[in-house]
């Protein structure tokens, strides 16, 4: 049977019967849920039911297609959050997933008051980490700037303000606090966020923070 479109759904691809259980019991207050155990059928699914968002375990992906897997999800539902599930942090999946487009890492064992602000700040145009996170993409903003060649002439190509919003977002700025400094609406900073993804074909914000925020430690 063909999977009906619904844009308002959730979808969680794992085989983890209790993580379900789990996750369910508050992803259900949101919209309908939706359980999928087979990967083979991940990308397909994804694209017949352009569901909202998409909690995809990595425990179902090889770890050496997991960036080439979020980004073959992206493709076929652009408008789908994919945020990844892992039962322990590791670094390598982390930037993978967020290379490949995810808007969101959770450790599974997420706390039901985390889980609801992560939906709540993906679905304001963010990208959700844990704390334990953030030294990991620390690492690779270091990378960045020690080989910022190939990168930093991209800021270049943005308009003035795109470029204001881009190192707003380098210094950490939610879309929230660079609409109350700039005194514009959060939906015009999502649409220059938009706009600046594109022009320098990114797959995420949290790419604009990193090239941004070596631009920014490479001043003089």
């Amino acid at each position: 049977m063909k999977a009906s479109r619904d844009s308002s759904a959730i979808l969680i691809a794992t085989r983890k019967k209790r993580l379900v259980s789990r996750w369910s019991r508050f992803l259900q207050r949101i919209a309908a849920i939706h359980v999928l155990r087979q990967s083979a059928l991940i990308e397909a699914e994804v694209f017949q039911r352009r569901p909202r968002f998409l909690f995809l375990d990595l425990a179902m992906m090889p770890p050496q297609s997991i960036e080439a897997s979020v980004r073959a999800m992206r493709r076929a539902s652009p408008g789908t959050a994919v945020v990844a599930l892992a039962s322990k942090v590791n670094r390598y999946d982390v930037i993978a997933v967020l290379r490949g487009g995810a808007h969101g890492y959770c450790l599974t064992n997420i706390r039901p008051n985390l889980l609801g602000k992560a939906v709540a700040r993906i679905q304001a145009g963010e990208i959700w980490v844990g704390r334990r996170i953030i030294n990991h993409l620390v690492d690779e903003l270091r990378r960045l700037a020690d080989a910022p060649e190939p990168r930093m002439p991209q800021l270049a190509k943005l308009t003035p303000r795109q470029r204001e919003i881009a190192t707003l977002i380098g210094n950490g700025a939610s879309n929230r606090e660079i609409a109350s400094q700039l005194r514009i609406s959060e939906k015009t900073v999502k649409t220059h966020v938009t706009g600046i993804l594109l022009r320098l074909d990114l797959p995420n914000r949290v790419h604009v923070a990193l090239i941004a925020g070596a631009a920014l430690r490479l001043k003089p």
